[in-house]
């Protein structure tokens, strides 16, 4: 892990686009307060929401579309399915009306056909885009006006000092961090690797390190930018191995032996470990140099010229082209902010097009008398448990509808024919007595 305290609201930018790295790919994303990032995630709920009526709409209408006269297996599986109001309970009521049609005893009901929009509807209901896809885990870009690097001159033991009065607080957050040693979950980032070196001998044996670890720009929080120029920054910060920078800066603490409140005081050498204490180094310098981007807004009243800037008060092109991790900012995909109410407006006109349009009055009409029939519930779990001959099976949810084994039963004829009496005449629904 990495340990950081939250950097003042002024060190970075909100509500605005930016580019970052992430998984090696530019990603157009703004970055907003958490108090913003909250109406924003209820907003986007809130088109989800809209955005799966729209889907479910056309997706019944498809299936509407496809009803033939006497189906009665699909016709009360569409009512089932158009009687609930919300994705979820549809999902569970239609593989639950599924669930008894497979389990029924009769084979012509087990149909794998049926299946289908079932997994149709499960499907939209539970991977439609969540507020969880909005927060891509990154911050914001650094503001421009804080960010500062120190021109400490000629490299004199005056110079050494004040620059390591600079970079010394990070350093020891990144001790903070790898304190774990072998229990850091960063670990597995850095190869470490004991062994005796050649030069040691029985009597005087040598023992050598070889580690070695990889940052990407988007590890090092640098945004993918044409015009970066930030060498200056990485060329004086990483001109040494960043282990040895963290003992130099740390001292005698930067041992996981050390223990004492005082610098330098007491070692303990019962708990000596090369390996571990080296470890640790390595650990701690592979953690610092994560975030020596944060060092450049946090330096406050510099005592020393912006080496950063070009004229006074004139920043180099890129110099300020990197994030800074804070957990007061959420940073949101832009992709994602306006896909939901996009989708939305654009699945929403196209579900209103099966009922509304101009060109196909005839379909139209169809549709909208079929939609009608079956939003009579209470009809059809009458002639539902009339036609069952298991007592159990009545009453309650819509059940299975088995065929009736006697030589007597009900049957049910949906017409879609145009009507031939007045305006106001509706879909008509014929029950037959067999037998």
């Amino acid at each position: 892990m990495d340990v950081y305290t939250n950097p003042p609201s002024n060190t970075h930018k909100v509500n605005e686009r930016f580019t970052v790295s992430l998984n090696g790919k530019s990603v157009d994303a703004i970055a907003v307060t958490a108090h913003v990032f909250l109406l924003v995630a209820a907003t986007h709920a809130i088109f989800i929401q809209l955005l799966f009526a729209a889907a479910w709409n056309i997706v019944f209408n498809i299936l509407l579309w496809n009803l033939h006269d006497g189906d009665r297996i699909k016709i009360l599986g569409l009512v089932t399915f158009w009687n609930y109001p919300d994705p979820f309970s549809a999902a569970f009521s239609s593989f639950g009306y599924l669930t008894m049609l497979l389990r029924g005893e009769d084979s012509h009901n087990r149909n794998p056909q049926y299946l289908i929009p079932a997994v149709i509807i499960s499907f939209c209901s539970t991977t439609i885009a969540v507020t969880g896809l909005l927060d891509i885990q990154m911050s914001p870009p650094a503001h421009p006006a804080e960010v500062y690097f120190p021109d400490l001159g000629q490299p004199t033991a005056g110079a050494a000092i004040n620059f390591g009065s600079f970079d010394r607080p990070s350093i020891l957050r990144a001790l903070g961090s790898a304190e774990a040693g072998e229990l850091n979950t960063q670990l597995s980032k850095v190869s470490v690797e004991l062994f005796d070196h050649p030069g040691g001998t029985v009597a005087g044996p040598q023992q050598a390190v070889q580690w070695h670890y990889t940052l990407t720009a988007g590890e090092l929080n640098m945004q993918i930018m044409p015009d970066l120029e930030l060498q200056v920054i990485l060329t004086s910060l990483l001109s040494q191995p960043a282990g040895s920078r963290v003992g130099m800066r740390a001292g005698v603490a930067s041992l996981k032996s050390y223990t004492g409140s005082l610098r330098g005081t007491v070692i303990d050498a019962g708990s000596v470990s090369n390996g571990g204490d080296t470890t640790r180094l390595i650990l701690s310098g592979y953690l610092w140099t994560r975030e020596i981007m944060r060092d450049l807004v946090l330096s406050t009243d510099p005592s020393a010229r912006n080496l950063l800037e070009k004229p006074v008060g004139v920043l180099m092109p890129g110099a300020a082209a990197f994030i800074i991790r804070s957990s007061d900012v959420a940073t949101l995909s832009y992709a994602a902010v306006l896909a939901a109410p996009i989708l939305t407006v654009v699945l929403t006109i196209f579900a209103m097009g099966f009922h509304t349009a101009p060109r196909f009055p005839s379909v139209s009409g169809k549709l909208a008398r079929r939609a009608a029939a079956l939003r009579a519930t209470k009809l059809f779990r009458p002639v539902d448990e009339l036609s069952n001959t298991d007592p159990s099976l009545r009453g309650g949810l819509v059940s299975s509808m088995p065929r009736p084994t006697g030589t007597q039963g009900w049957t049910t004829t949906l017409h879609h024919d145009e009507p031939t009496g007045g305006e106001n005449e509706g879909p008509r629904i014929q029950f037959t007595h067999d037998g």
